[in-house]
């Protein structure tokens, strides 16, 4: 978003907790504005813009990096696939177009798409006529508490604003209070979809595997309507 020709914190969907401030700067125009679609399209177009950071740093401290946004590619995927698999997080993509993907440029860089880094991504996939799920959300662990996997899901949630089917998704218990601030809420497991219902059991116990025997939350986003 942009307010007087200056870059500012994206808009917080419907429900969100206001935040007093955004710890890396989103771009002037979100993908959602420039898409105008309800699947993205603009292949083989730039259509992110470069953000610099306006001062201060993230929350861990560090400088925040320059962000940039842009729809999933072909040469995405071997970076997808492998972090997918490091941290035991479900495989399965609908398609990299439909993933949003975060790139950085340190200070110092150049703004050129070659010397950028993936450093993050997610996605929005379809699991019924009525239902998509909000998965595979992703970050860097050098760069996690920046407030990137907030600006890729917002982008996500404003990609997929217009369609009518509900937004699902299953996270770690640690990660609620990250999707409630974004217009999430818990919901019982019975109120998935299906095919995420049976999802929700495997995850159960691959989490008491691979997270310490965390538990796992349901969660849908609330619209206008819900």
């Amino acid at each position: 978003m942009i307010t007087n020709g200056t870059p500012a914190c994206a808009a917080q969907p419907h429900g969100a907790v206001p935040q007093p401030a955004c710890s890396v700067p989103i771009c002037a125009f979100t993908l959602g504005q420039l898409f105008g679609a309800r699947k993205p399209s603009l292949k083989n177009k730039r259509y992110a813009l470069v953000c610099k950071a306006s001062g201060g740093g993230g929350e861990d401290g560090h400088a925040s990096p320059r962000l940039v946004l842009r729809q999933g590619r072909k040469q995405d995927l071997a970076f997808i696939r492998k972090s997918l698999f490091a941290e035991s997080m479900n495989p399965t993509i609908a398609g990299v177009e439909r993933f949003v993907v975060a790139e950085t440029a340190e200070e110092g860089l150049s703004d050129e798409e070659g010397s950028r880094k993936v450093v993050g991504f997610g996605q929005v996939r379809p699991v019924s006529d009525s239902a998509q799920e909000l998965a595979s959300v992703f970050v860097e662990r050098e760069y996690r508490r920046r407030g990137i996997a907030s600006a890729v899901i917002q982008e996500l949630v404003t990609l997929h604003a217009e369609d009518e089917r509900g937004i699902y998704l299953m996270t770690l218990s640690r990660t609620v209070g990250l999707y409630e601030a974004l217009g999430f809420r818990s919901i019982p497991a019975s109120e998935l979809p299906l095919s995420m219902r049976v999802e929700f059991l495997l995850g159960r116990v691959v989490a008491r595997i691979a997270a310490g025997g965390e538990s796992l939350a349901a969660m849908r986003l609330l619209t206008p309507q819900k």
